[in-house]
């Protein structure tokens, strides 16, 4: 635009120079807030995804997400390039737990063994699908490693077993397939 100026002999001196100005301002203050503007919906675009996929309290992924990762493994199994293993999980006694010690106590239990599925299953795709269940893709290379480790995991996890309260005693059952 200062090119233009230069053509038009809009110099420091000339009577259009000072709304010249303005206006190349405008325009270009106008470029900055659409930027910004866009730049902000996108972050909002992404903290909706986020929200929309992952569960507040565990910060698992959720029943959502799973059902869409479950779309895609069936499309795989058409294209018979599926390898994946699924472990459900399911904490014992949250009913009795709620009831007993409160839904606070619940939710604890909750993220407890969230972040034990977590630590355990690291690099896979961990959900929470329900109130107590959870689920564990394995898929790609891991299937052989973590498969191989679920044999030992076998059908009951105890976590926290020496603690004072009662209620942080988690315990959950587990059972996993492999497709093949």
């Amino acid at each position: 635009m200062l090119n233009i100026a230069k053509k038009l002999s809009i110099t420091p001196g000339h009577k259009y120079f000072v709304p010249w100005l303005v206006a190349l301002f405008i325009v270009y203050a106008s470029e900055y807030y659409t930027l910004f503007m866009s730049l902000n919906w996108t972050n909002k675009a992404l903290h909706v995804e986020q929200v929309m996929h992952n569960d507040t309290l565990t910060g698992l992924l959720n029943r959502t997400a799973f059902e869409q990762y479950e779309k895609e493994i069936n499309k795989e199994i058409k294209d018979k390039t599926a390898k994946f293993a699924l472990a459900i999980i399911d904490l014992n006694f949250l009913k009795k737990l709620n009831d007993t010690y409160g839904h606070d106590k619940g939710d604890i239990a909750l993220k407890i063994l969230a972040d034990d599925i977590k630590a355990m299953f690291g690099s896979c795709l961990c959900f929470r699908i329900g109130g107590d269940e959870f689920a564990v893709l394995i898929t790609g290379a891991n299937v052989e490693i973590l498969s191989f480790l679920l044999m030992d995991f076998g059908d009951s996890i105890i976590i926290n077993n020496n603690a004072t309260n009662e209620w942080e005693k988690v315990s959950a059952a587990c059972g996993y397939a492999v497709y093949s």
